[in-house]
């Protein structure tokens, strides 16, 4: 629900957008400021439009598969750059631009949402929900500046800046850094071929031989990591640490150095 209306703010600063370019097309002068406002509202709100409707389809169960475009980053970088010059052309030039190209702007804005959220897997849907409402808070931002409405703009500035912290702290929480989650599903080639590396043996316990283990041991380190934070089981280990304490076991938390670029299975505490 949250990205779905969160999907609704983002198409209504694009719409706003839309109609309001044909008023400064049509005057005689062009202000780079109001032309700035309105191609960014435009961009920004659609991509937020589409990337959260992907994302509510992916939380909805809708969309149960993450498909992966060979090349993801390179045409998503393509589609961009094509979306940023079409948008100073219509600012600088409003009126030479032939009417398609507003309407082609906002359909490739749509179309970068998309192939912006649809690699990315289920469980980071929450940053890229939190990522992508900092995104709806700056299109109303500027529609406020479009307007010289204070309380849209101030609105605006303070979703922007709310939705950037905390997308940079549910990151910290996981212990990955944004652009993993952004980025890393358009890189995958493969399954098992970070494992190729493993050495040693590994030996398969039930869940009671490591709870004897834990009792019987003098300290235990913990290494939280992805698995820990999408399985939302803080307060489980904190519960079970707080247990072998007052069994007179040592209990700390580490930090695994890679644990931000491993598979969410491979980060589940040890």
């Amino acid at each position: 629900m949250v990205s779905l209306f969160n999907g609704m703010g983002g198409a209504c600063a694009a719409l706003i957008s839309l109609e309001e370019f044909s008023d400064y097309s049509a005057s005689l002068d062009h202000p780079i400021g109001t032309g700035l406002s309105i191609m960014a509202g435009l961009i920004i709100g659609s991509v937020s439009f589409s990337g959260n409707m992907i994302a509510f389809a992916k939380l909805q169960g809708i969309m149960e598969k993450s498909p992966r475009l060979p090349m993801g980053n390179i045409l998503n970088l393509l589609v961009i750059i094509a979306t940023l010059a079409g948008g100073v052309y219509l600012t600088l030039s409003p009126e030479l631009a032939p009417s398609w190209m507003l309407y082609g702007l906002f359909a490739v804005s749509l179309l970068y949402g998309v192939m912006f959220v649809v690699p990315i897997g289920g469980a980071d849907m929450p940053v890229v929900i939190s990522l992508l409402n900092s995104f709806t808070g700056m299109a109303a931002a500027f529609g406020g500046f479009l307007y010289h409405n204070q309380a849209m703009l101030t609105g605006g500035i303070l979703v922007g800046a709310a939705g950037t912290l905390l997308t940079i702290m549910m990151c910290r929480s996981m212990n990955r850094s944004l652009t993993s989650v952004l980025f890393s599903a358009f890189t995958v080639t493969g399954g098992g071929g970070s494992t190729s590396n493993v050495t040693g043996s590994v030996k398969e316990m039930s869940v009671q031989d490591a709870a004897v283990l834990m009792s019987y041991s003098q300290s235990l380190v913990i290494v939280p990591g992805y698995g820990l934070a999408v399985a939302q089981a803080q307060h489980a280990i904190h519960k079970m640490a707080s247990m072998l304490e007052e069994k007179g076991v040592k209990v700390t938390y580490a930090v695994h150095p890679v644990a931000g670029r491993m598979p969410g299975h491979m980060n589940a505490p040890r």
